[in-house]
């Protein structure tokens, strides 16, 4: 990056969110008594003003109010020029993270960082754990001005008005990706008070209490929301991560017609003339011609590069927004609205996106990740039962591959899954989105540990295919997958039998299938084809994921058709 340029944040909220909200004076003073239960953390460059504006945050939040350096200064009873000076730089980073590890452990409070206290490698992932990161930013002529009304700064002390411009710009330049962690990001400027400032800030606190966790993506991090009647936030979400172009909705028929009082929440917010587009429902419409359409939507409507597509939909809908945003002049952005518990825990997270071949399902597609994800359980109210049940087979995958506490847990609370208690929809997708956060974070384009989230699909992707996408749901597909998987798992010794009862009897207490309809057989030479030619195929070899244990599983290469034909058994009646 040039340090002679500073340009804004990537995910801010500008001026323009306070010019482009509702006309009361003083429209965010409502949430002043919410009741916090996690830390407001602050950051950015020096003279932001985190001091003053965390303080402020503090007081309408009827919370205490920490500063960092402050807080350091009185232990050491030295000041941070001093520390600066005696011991070095680094010394001080040790100091100031061992001072943020211990505010953490501190009841709900605001605090305010030091200019470079994320600079530490343990600093972003303990200030997230524990809650919700604020970023103020100003221009480099701002913060050179404000600097140089004091010569507090130890970086900055000595420095002639040109050398300290300088100075700050390529400081900032070398901490922006340190900055870009924040949740969302504040203009800090001499045009909006310090008050207006931090009205807007406790107004964005209400909605960001949801987020559930963050996809470490680097400056590509994402949060994923998750709660109840939460979708109608989705404009202030937009707002808040720099989304200020026009938003399109794109949905399909059956959610526009059963969820559309949520579109109408976001005419309010957007407007009444929100473009809304809607898809054919149905895997057999995720091809490149119903994908046209959208494309042609699109540019009759005049969508700009500054645009982004809502994808208020299921996993269909939400894999072919997701393609258009990566294509639409060659890539736009778009957030995800999942309608569906197996989009929510599956699809909207991770950023793979595709439309479906009649030789292959997901072969023509791109990595494009979302700026945000929504987990509304209020729109899985209105989901048929057969829709719900098949989101818990991803659920219960995970248990598998990756978590055996988790596992055991679904097996505890299976009656409640099944039955869409909301505290059970709430952990199971909050635990589920974080183990697919921490598979994409490590894997992103799917070259090693991300296949493992495959678990039952190379058998299920084969069961769709050669049914024509129309006798089972993709979320029961995979669980019979899963339940083929298990037995060629234990045929190769790598579970144990009573591992594969375990999870055969879990699937079943949950409500989904584990064998085939009575009299229904697998076309076992198609099926072996269409293996072939999976994704996780190579050199058009078939390779599975293979469970070894409650908790792990791997990729397994050289399976013989033989093999293979003797696992179908295991759902045929």
């Amino acid at each position: 990056m040039d340090p002679s340029k500073s340009p804004a944040p990537r995910n801010l909220s500008l001026l323009a969110s306070f010019k482009n909200v509702e006309p009361n004076p003083n429209p965010f003073r409502e949430t002043k008594s919410m009741n916090l239960t996690r830390h407001v953390w602050f950051t950015g460059f020096m003279a932001t003003g985190k001091s003053r504006i965390g303080a402020m945050v503090a007081e309408r939040l009827g919370v205490p109010f920490e500063d960092i350096d402050h807080w350091i200064e009185a232990r050491h009873r030295k000041t941070v020029s001093e520390i600066f000076a005696e011991q070095g730089e680094a010394a001080f980073r040790e100091i100031e993270i061992e001072a943020l590890r211990h505010l953490c452990a501190e009841s709900p409070r605001v605090i305010a960082l030091g200019g470079g206290s994320l600079m530490h490698p343990d600093a972003i992932p303990t200030v997230r754990s524990s809650g919700t990161l604020v970023g103020l930013w100003a221009r480099p002529e701002i913060i050179s001005a404000r600097v140089g009304r004091k010569e507090t700064r130890p970086l900055l002390a000595g420095l002639d008005t040109g050398t300290r411009l300088d100075k700050i710009r390529q400081l900032l330049a070398g901490r922006a990706h340190l900055y870009a962690q924040a949740d969302f990001q504040i203009e800090s400027n001499d045009e909006i008070s310090r008050e207006a400032i931090a009205d807007r800030i406790v107004h964005l606190l209400g909605p960001w209490s949801h987020k559930a966790l963050t996809v470490p993506l680097e400056e590509r991090s994402y949060p994923i929301f998750a709660g109840h009647d939460i979708a109608h936030h989705l404009p202030e979400y937009c707002r808040s991560l720099g989304l200020f172009g026009k938003a399109v909705v794109v949905t399909d028929k059956n959610v526009l017609a059963a969820q559309g009082s949520v579109i109408e929440d976001w005419k309010r917010s957007w407007g009444p003339d929100l473009p809304v587009f809607a898809f054919e429902p149905g895997e057999e419409h995720k091809t490149l011609q119903d994908l046209e359409r959208l494309f042609t939507f699109l540019l009759e409507i005049k969508l700009d590069r500054k645009g982004f597509l809502v994808a208020f939909s299921g996993g269909v809908g939400g894999d072919m927004t997701g393609f258009a945003a990566a294509c639409y002049q060659r890539g736009i952005e778009f957030v995800q609205v999942p309608t569906t518990l197996l989009s929510m825990v599956d699809s909207s997270v991770g950023g793979k996106t595709a439309v479906d071949h009649p030789l292959g399902k997901n072969m023509i597609g791109a990595f494009h990740q979302p700026k945000l994800v929504i987990a509304d359980s209020r729109l899985l109210v209105t989901l048929p039962k057969r829709e719900y049940l098949s989101g818990l087979a991803e659920i219960v995958k995970y248990g598998v591959i990756r978590d055996a506490s988790f596992f055991a847990w679904l097996e505890g609370n299976a009656d409640a899954c099944r039955d869409r208690d909301l505290e059970a929809i709430r952990h199971m997708v909050t635990h589920s989105c974080a183990c697919k956060a921490a598979v994409v974070s490590e894997d992103e384009e799917e070259n090693g540990v991300r296949a493992l989230l495959n678990l039952g699909h190379t058998f299920g992707h084969a069961l769709e295919s050669i049914t024509s996408y129309g006798q089972f749901l993709h979320g029961e597909a995979v669980a019979l997958g899963m339940v083929c998987a298990a037995r060629l798992s234990v045929m190769r010794k790598l579970w144990k039998p009573q591992d594969e009862i375990r999870q055969n009897t879990l699937l079943e207490r949950i409500g989904l299938p584990t064998k085939l309809p009575l009299g229904m057989r697998v076309d076992r030479q198609a099926a072996w084809e269409m293996c072939s030619r999976d994704k996780k195929a190579r050199h058009g070899a078939a390779r599975f994921v293979l469970a070894t244990s409650i908790g792990s599983a791997e990729v397994v290469s050289g399976v013989k058709f033989e093999e293979v034909d003797e696992a179908w058994k295991a759902i045929e009646a």
